[in-house]
C-alpha cells in the first residue's frame, strides 16, 4: 500500500512536470509539490520506525521465553541473543530506507523550481544522494558492534544520522524560503523523528 502511494505521488510530480513541459515552476507549485513529497517521506520514515520498534519488541519477548534471567549465564545468553537480533533489525531498518529515499529523490530532480529557490533546491538534492550515499558504510559499521549499548551509540553517531540531519537541515531551509514568501505550507522535515 505504501509502495503504491509513493509511486502515485512519484507519477504525478511526473505528470506535472510533463505537463509542464519543463517549464519553471511557481513557488507556489513548487512548495505544494515539496509538501506533498516531504509528507510521503515523513510518513515512510514513521512506518519504518514502527515496524522496527514493533519487530524488535517481539523478539525481546520471544528470546525471553523459558529463560531465567537472574540465572548470569542465562541473562549472559539472552544479552548476546539481543543484540546478534538487534543489528539484524536495525540492518533491515536501514535498507528499507533507501527505497523512500529514492522516491523521494526522483521527485526532487523531476522538478524546475523557481530560480530563487534553485540553490536550496539543489541543495535538498545533494543532502537525499548522501543520504543513500552512506547506506552501506553505515550498515556495514551496525554489523561490527558487539553490545546493544553499543548499536545505539554506532546508529546515534552514524554516517546516516549525520546525512539524515543534514537533509533535515535543507528542508528547514526549503520552509523558511516559503515563510519568507508568506506561501501557507508548514513541510515535513521530521523524516519519522518524533
Amino acid at each position: 500500500m505504501l509502495i503504491g502511494r509513493r509511486l502515485a505521488v512519484l507519477v504525478a510530480v511526473m505528470l506535472v512536470a510533463g505537463a509542464c513541459s519543463g517549464s519553471t515552476l511557481t513557488a507556489n507549485e513548487y512548495f505544494d509539490q515539496i509538501d506533498t513529497l516531504t509528507e510521503e517521506l515523513d510518513q515512510s520514515m514513521v512506518d519504518l520506525g514502527a515496524t522496527y520498534a514493533a519487530d524488535l519488541n517481539t523478539s525481546i519477548d520471544t528470546l525471553r521465553l523459558d529463560r531465567d534471567l537472574s540465572d548470569p549465564a542465562e541473562l549472559a545468553g539472552f544479552m548476546s541473543d539481543l543484540t546478534d537480533t538487534a543489528i539484524a533489525k536495525t540492518v533491515v531498518w536501514l535498507d528499507g530506507t533507501e527505497e523512500p529515499l529514492r522516491v523521494f529523490l526522483a521527485g526532487m530532480e523531476d522538478m524546475s523550481p523557481p530560480e530563487d529557490v534553485r540553490v536550496a533546491h539543489d541543495t535538498m538534492i545533494t543532502a537525499t544522494q548522501n543520504a543513500i550515499a552512506v547506506l552501506p558504510d553505515t550498515t556495514a559499521q551496525v554489523r561490527t558492534v558487539s553490545t546493544a549499548v553499543d548499536l545505539a551509540v554506532v546508529v546515534e553517531n552514524s554516517p546516516f544520522a549525520e546525512a539524515t540531519s543534514n537533509l533535515q537541515n535543507t528542508c528547514l531551509a526549503l520552509q523558511t524560503i516559503a515563510s519568507d514568501k508568506e506561501i501557507d505550507v508548514q513541510l515535513n522535515c521530521g523524516l519519522g523523528s518524533s
